[in-house]
């Protein structure tokens, strides 16, 4: 069994080779779409596409069910572990029967969507293909990898699986009676990292039989983490239907389209994040002031470039409307430039969240800002939208995010732990340096 020995390559140059695999593994999910999304909408016309979409909607919330969160807490504690098989083995193993235990309640209520929802009801085909992508996806090792910084071989296996699923969907579709197999190569496709990735992950820890005592707690640790994925994506996903019933489809399309025009760039900060946010994991547990230094840099980093992009893209406005979109949506340039205001926010955010409140061990803190700036965001974009259209709901993302990034960053301050004041810190593991400020406090929460 291998052992994950860091001496063997440089941090610098194992941080830019996972960036690197991310990025061309994001770069794909750009390209891919580009290519399959005009087809399907030509060959299977709207009602057949509608289907698609529904059962790629229950496939992706069954995959974050069966995921969990487990790709930032699983992660990180792989992070912290990368040195002791026994350890990766342990979490290996409870991770994988926490995502048999959740994909029982998958199961159940891909059951009860059978019975109720008309579209699994009369092709049930649908649904099996769904329940094969969410099976896939949310048994997944990536967070494994992630974990103990290998993303290379893993971005190559999704570069296949996407391979394969556009191959096998160009080859096979030609008409609305073809849709099912849309979402079969889906799941197929997503079968191929899933397959290997576990078998590459078996030659860094073994599978054992983990107690319930133990997987109970693999959930509870994911728990905060899970509830952060779930409200981020339902208020992102929440603004489109509050405009859509204050305003007419016309504004939605609208909105729609700088949305789509505007969020590659701010998705951009992700994979940076992500090969870090292991990084500094790993770190806290051995170095803080290391860790604190390293987030700071990021940060700085992170967020000038954000603010460059965001000056960029709304002086661009007007170009990228009539590049991307067509001279039917001038009225998305104003939205294009407001939406320019949340990409330095986006890398705050990612900064914050990733490379400080996650891998600090404060989760709990940081799904209560996540709430917070959620509920206002909803509550704004029913005040807005009837008032500013597009553009209200635009402020009430703003307004959420920086509720969100300053929030955070001012507990951070608070305890001292912020990543510009790294200086202050000692070359200790965290624990040690909140033992000393807050001793009888650290068996449970650290904060």
């Amino acid at each position: 069994m291998k052992t994950v020995a860091p001496e063997r390559i440089s941090t610098r140059k194992r941080l830019l080779e996972n960036a690197v695999s991310l990025y061309i593994n994001q770069f794909a999910g750009y390209l891919f779409p580009l290519i399959l999304i005009p087809y399907l909408a030509r060959t299977l016309h709207p009602a057949a596409l509608g289907k698609v979409a529904m059962a790629q909607v229950f496939a992706t919330w069954s995959g974050m069910l069966m995921d969990f969160g487990f790709n930032l807490s699983a992660s990180r504690e792989v992070a912290m572990s990368q040195q002791n098989p026994d350890k990766l083995s342990e979490i290996l193993s409870s991770v994988l029967a926490a995502k048999a235990m959740l994909a029982c309640v998958v199961v159940l209520l891909a059951l009860v969507a059978g019975h109720y929802v008309q579209i699994f009801r009369e092709t049930p085909s649908f649904l099996f293909a769904a329940l094969l992508i969410a099976a896939m996806q949310g048994t997944s090792s990536g967070w494994f990898f992630l974990g103990i910084e290998r993303l290379r071989l893993i971005t190559f296996f999704d570069l296949a699986a996407k391979t394969c699923s556009l191959t096998g969907v160009l080859l096979t579709v030609h008409g609305p009676q073809d849709a099912w197999r849309v979402l079969a190569f889906q799941g197929l496709g997503a079968a191929i990292p899933t397959v290997f990735g576990l078998r590459m992950a078996l030659r860094y820890a073994k599978l054992r039989i983990p107690t319930f005592k133990r997987v109970w707690k693999t959930l509870s640790q994911s728990w905060s983490f899970f509830l952060v994925n779930s409200i981020i994506t339902f208020y992102g996903s929440a603004n489109v239907m509050i405009l859509g019933t204050i305003q007419s489809a016309r504004i939605v399309g609208f909105y729609s389209g700088a949305d789509k025009s505007v969020r590659p760039f701010c998705n951009l900060f992700g994979p940076i994040s992500q090969t870090l946010y292991p990084r500094v994991s790993a770190l806290v547990g051995t170095n803080f002031r290391e860790a604190s230094r390293l987030a700071f840099r990021s940060m700085r980093i992170l967020v000038s470039l954000g603010c460059l992009m965001g000056v960029v893209v709304s002086i661009s406005a007007p170009l990228i409307v009539r590049i991307l979109l067509g001279r039917e949506y001038l009225a998305s340039i104003p939205i294009i430039r407001l939406l320019a205001c949340f990409i330095p926010l986006t890398a705050a955010g990612f900064c914050v969240g990733q490379q400080g409140m996650l891998p600090f061990g404060l989760e709990k803190m940081f799904v209560r800002t996540v709430f917070v700036s959620a509920a206002v965001d909803v509550c704004l974009a029913f005040f807005l939208a009837s008032r500013l259209g597009a553009l209200g709901i635009v402020v009430a993302m703003i307004v959420a995010e920086t509720i969100t990034v300053v929030g955070n960053y001012g507990y951070l301050s608070y305890r001292r732990l912020a990543p510009h004041q790294w200086h202050m810190q000692r070359e200790v593991p965290l624990s040690q340096v909140l033992a000393e400020r807050c001793p009888g406090r650290l068996a449970t929460d650290p904060v």
